[in-house]
This record gives structure tokens, C-alpha cells and sequence, in this order.
């Protein structure tokens, strides 16, 4: 057991918008040393509730850079530069110490204090009858949400850090003496499926509600909260729980209507000289952003600077490695059935561009993220195209080697599923010949083909409309087919959600599933050869915990 010794807590009562973010010896900081008695307070009305959200999605804000950086950071694609700090080298070069500027631990624990604030002040007397006839709670889906951050905020512990120290009462008072268990990913990630599993729908046609406060700046307020199933899915990938991942997944984009949009960069001719797309215009499209930390320029704790960090005419601080551009570079691009070139037009014209700089009389080409001038103050937890790109990781896990593939090269819909020479069709039915649930994409039930029949192929967004058509992207033969189609997910992954936090995670993830600490060490290895021996031990993958704060 840990002992988590609180020094100083601010106003709780005090406070409608700003939940209680609390220090603690080990890891909450905060600026006040003010105290008010909470006992007896109740969150028990949709307005106090909403309040206490926007608190918490007020401290979600102060995470939203640090999780880009030490997500990225830590992967193949992103390196720094000569204008980056010594916190920022250190943690590329899995070197870094307790006082390291990028750590996050604290402001996690923050938030997961105040979700264990909400979550114990709720009033779950208070019931409704609703559209259907029962009776539920009025505030069931801030509780659900509050479990579902609190899950989130544990897994990003778990990934960056290693451990977590879990504990569930909320820390409210100066000097509390709170019991709480160190535990690892394959201890930990148990218990919050535990707590999260009774909160979702049972039926996968049926949505799951989350808290709706209208639109705020240009999101749905919907788009700040977690759906449950995808976070599910996540926990139940990283302890290889193949199926009930995919059926998380599969729930989440049946019961929302949502598809593989065909947004493409492409080549206008085959010339290759003009460029055209619309790509782009996914990351402010409703349907593809599930989950975003919608920041501001309002406040300077509710910022971010990610554009900043990446741009060469600013800080420049990080930029593309060597090994994430050939990733894109690397790609062949479809134009008919025979002709290509090289290179996805996800990489030049979307996520990175290079732009030339003069110093002194000399003129130097740099390479520089892009995607955070479309993404506009917001930082992507959940996309659409990720939600679908773990769905197929998990299928090809399961042996659906052509239909995980097919969701690159072909699309997941009905008409293309039904191509044996695409997918055999003993890839998606039991021994009786019936269409597998969480696999049907309207081979089985007809009114799905109406929800996924615009389902494109993902792989054709930057490589070619007629990707399906040119045989050289295929499974080849001869080779071991689960671990083809996973290091083709893995690329896709780079391609189409690259810089947005989850690279280090996505590797880690596979190499879990192949239970190879050097499939790890040799993927991130690509960006920086010297530390393949290095991360052959799996304790070198992880930050330092931060420094106690006095």
C-alpha cells in the first residue's frame, strides 16, 4: 500500500467552475494553502454537475500539450532539434530525471482526484423516468463520464509512467492519510474495466449517451468526453483481449453510424505535378473528431502551444525524424492499375511540410509538423480512423488477416466484403455459416449495409484512389500473415493520426501483443540506433516519476 500525504488543498464549496485540485506529498500541486469544510456538500442538480465537469475538462486542457510531446516524443516519428531544451532531449533519449518540465503524473492525479470528488458527492437518490419509460438517475452519465476520465487518466499513467498509484476517495483535507496500491498495467487495467463495463448499453445498436451541454467554441460539448466502449477497447488491446476489444470497438461504430470517410489527397494527373484533397478537412469534421481536449486562448493554463513548438518560424523545438518521413515517403502511390509513384499525400500535405530558412547567406530545408495549424487549439484523444484502425488490429489478432487489411485497401462495407478474392467469407462466419456480430458489416444484416455502405478504404486517403486495384499493396505470399497486416496497421497509424500522441502507446501495444520487448526497442530504434540496447529492458521505456513537490 502507498501512503499519499496531503499538504495542501484548495477551496472546494468555494469554486463552481474550477473543481478541487488538491496537493498531494507524491504528486498534486497546487498554488493555495486556503481550507474549506466539504462535508455535507452534494452535487445533486445538472447545474452544479455541468460546473464540476467543466472543471475537470478545465484540467484535462493543462494536459493537452505534455501528452502530445511525451507521446510522440518517445516513438520514431518526431525528434528533436537545435533548439530544443535539455527536458525535451532527455525525454528522446529515455533519460529523463524527476524534475523534468514535460512530466505530467501530477496533473493527472489531479483530475483523477477530481473525478473521485465528483464521483463521491454525487446524490444518487435523485431519479428520472425517461424517454423509455424507466427510471434512471438524473446525473448517470457525469458519473459515467467521471469514471471514464478517471480510466483515462490511469491508462496514460500506466503508459508513460510504468505504475499508478490507484485510489478512488478523493484526497480533501490537509495532511489525509490515504491508502492507495501501486500497481502495473496488467493489475491495474482489470480493475478499471471492471468499473467502467456496467456503464455501457448491453445492446450494440444502442448509443451510448454522453453529458450534453450545447456547443462549446466549435465543438460539441459531446466531443470533450470519453465514450466508454472506445476506452474499453483500449484496455481490453492492452492486455489482449482481442475479441472483447473488437467488440467494444465495433459497438462504438455501429451505434454512432460512423464510416472511413473518403477524404483523399490525390494527384490530379499522372504527371504527378498538381496536387488535390480534402484530407484535411477531416480533423474539424464532427464525425471523425470523437475525442478532443478543446484548448483556448483565453486563459494562459487553457492553451496550447503545439503549434508554436513545431513551427520553424517560431520555437522549433521538435520536428519529423528521418524515420517518420520515410514512413510517408516510403508509400507507393496508385494512380489506375499500373501507374504509381512515391510518397502519401497524407505526409507533404497535411501532417508535415518543409519549408526553407535563411541563416546568414545561407539557405537551409527543414522538415516541420503541420497538422496542429488544421487542428486549431485542439488535440485529438479519439478520431473515427483511430477507433477503426484498433478495431482491425484486433480482428487480425483474432485471424481476420484480409479483413483487417481490407479496411486499407478496400473498405469495410458489404459490397466489398462480399469478394472472396478480397476476404473469404469464413474470415466473418461461425462453423453454421452465420455473419459474426461485431464482424458484420452488412454481409449479415442488411440494414448495416445502409450504415457502412460509404465505408472507404483508409490506405486510399493519401495513396490513390484506386488503391484497391493495384496488386502490389496486397498480403503477400509466403510470408507469416498476422504479423504483414500488423505492420501495415502500425504504418497506417503513422500515415493518417501521426504527431497526435499516440505513437509510443501504438508500440508499445504491438509489441505486447508479440510479447517482444525487441520489437519495441528496434521500432523506436529507427529514429535513433543507439537506443535499440538501451530499451531492451522494459524499464528504460518509462519516465522517472516526478519529484515530490514541497
Amino acid at each position: 500500500m502507498k501512503h499519499i500525504l496531503l499538504k495542501l488543498v484548495i477551496p472546494i464549496a468555494a469554486f463552481s467552475v474550477t473543481l478541487a485540485a488538491v496537493s498531494c506529498g507524491d504528486f498534486i500541486e497546487v498554488d493555495s494553502n486556503s481550507v474549506i469544510n466539504s462535508d455535507g456538500y452534494k452535487i445533486n442538480d445538472r447545474a452544479t454537475a455541468r460546473y464540476t465537469m467543466f472543471g475537470i475538462l478545465a484540467q484535462l486542457q493543462r494536459v493537452a500539450d505534455k501528452y502530445v510531446v511525451v507521446g510522440e516524443l518517445r516513438g520514431d516519428l518526431l525528434t528533436t532539434t537545435d533548439n530544443s531544451t535539455q527536458d525535451l532531449r532527455d525525454i528522446a533519449d529515455f533519460a529523463a530525471d524527476s524534475l523534468n518540465a514535460y512530466h505530467l503524473d501530477s496533473d493527472l492525479y489531479a483530475i483523477i482526484n477530481s473525478c473521485n470528488y465528483l464521483l463521491s458527492r454525487i446524490d444518487t437518490s435523485i431519479v428520472v423516468t425517461n424517454d423509455e419509460g424507466e427510471r434512471e438517475q438524473v446525473l448517470k452519465y457525469e458519473m459515467a463520464q467521471a469514471r471514464a476520465i478517471r480510466a483515462w487518466c490511469y491508462l496514460q499513467l500506466l503508459l508513460d509512467y510504468g505504475t499508478a498509484t490507484y485510489y478512488t476517495e478523493p484526497i480533501t483535507a490537509v495532511d489525509q492519510d490515504i491508502d492507495g496500491q501501486e500497481m502495473d498495467l496488467d493489475a491495474l487495467v482489470p480493475v478499471l474495466i471492471a468499473d467502467l463495463q456496467p456503464w455501457i448499453p448491453t445492446d450494440a445498436e444502442t448509443r451510448e449517451h454522453l453529458p450534453d451541454y450545447g456547443t462549446i467554441d466549435r465543438y460539441a460539448s459531446s466531443q470533450l468526453f470519453i465514450p466508454l466502449r472506445v476506452l474499453l477497447g483500449d484496455l481490453y488491446l492492452y492486455i489482449n483481449d482481442y475479441e472483447r476489444a473488437a467488440q467494444m470497438y465495433y459497438a462504438h461504430l455501429l451505434s454512432n453510424n460512423l464510416t472511413v470517410l473518403a477524404r483523399r489527397n490525390v494527384w490530379t494527373d499522372n504527371t504527378f505535378t498538381k496536387e488535390s484533397g480534402n484530407w484535411t478537412s477531416l480533423l474539424s469534421t464532427a464525425s471523425e473528431m470523437q475525442t478532443v481536449i478543446q484548448c483556448t486562448d483565453d486563459y494562459i493554463e487553457s492553451q496550447s502551444h503545439l503549434v508554436q513548438i513545431f513551427s520553424p518560424t517560431e520555437d522549433y523545438l521538435l520536428a519529423p525524424s528521418a524515420a517518420g518521413l520515410n514512413i510517408w515517403e516510403s508509400q507507393t502511390y496508385a494512380y489506375g492499375s499500373s501507374v504509381s509513384t512515391q510518397g502519401d499525400l497524407r505526409g507533404r500535405y497535411g501532417t508535415y511540410d518543409y519549408v526553407t530558412l535563411a541563416k546568414g547567406t545561407t539557405e537551409t530545408e527543414v522538415a516541420a509538423v503541420t497538422k496542429y495549424k488544421n487542428l486549431e487549439q485542439a488535440v485529438a484523444l479519439y478520431r473515427t480512423s483511430t477507433v477503426y484502425l484498433r478495431y482491425a488490429e484486433a480482428i487480425n489478432r483474432l485471424g481476420k488477416y484480409n479483413m483487417a487489411f481490407a479496411l486499407l485497401k478496400f473498405g469495410l462495407n458489404r459490397e466489398k466484403l462480399n469478394v472472396p478474392s478480397y476476404v473469404p467469407s469464413s474470415e466473418f462466419t461461425d462453423a453454421e455459416g452465420k455473419v459474426i456480430s461485431y464482424l458484420d458489416f452488412g454481409q449479415g444484416n442488411l440494414n448495416y449495409d445502409q450504415i457502412f455502405a460509404g465505408n472507404a478504404a483508409m490506405h486510399s486517403r493519401g495513396c490513390g484512389e484506386r488503391i484497391s486495384d493495384f496488386r502490389s499493396y496486397s498480403i503477400e505470399s509466403g510470408v507469416d500473415s498476422l504479423l504483414f497486416v500488423e505492420n501495415q496497421l502500425l504504418n497506417e497509424m503513422a500515415l493518417e493520426t501521426g504527431y497526435e500522441g499516440n505513437r509510443f502507446a501504438d508500440i508499445l501495444r504491438i509489441g505486447r501483443h508479440r510479447a517482444s520487448t525487441a520489437f519495441v526497442a528496434a521500432n523506436i530504434a529507427k529514429r535513433k540506433p543507439a537506443l535499440e540496447s538501451l530499451l531492451q529492458d522494459e524499464r528504460n521505456w518509462y519516465l522517472p516519476h516526478s519529484a515530490t513537490k514541497k
